[in-house]
């Protein structure tokens, strides 16, 4: 029970950092898009 509750809140923990993680992107592409990033 241990591993199972252990292994959910990884899993769930690297859902919310791939949700992160593309709304960085999103965010970096519209920098690009309008000229920002650079």
């Amino acid at each position: 029970m241990g591993y199972y509750t252990n292994f959910n809140s990884l899993n769930s923990a690297y859902k919310s950092d791939k949700a992160l993680n593309s709304l960085r992107l999103k965010r970096n592409i519209k920098l690009l898009d309008r000229g920002d990033f650079f």
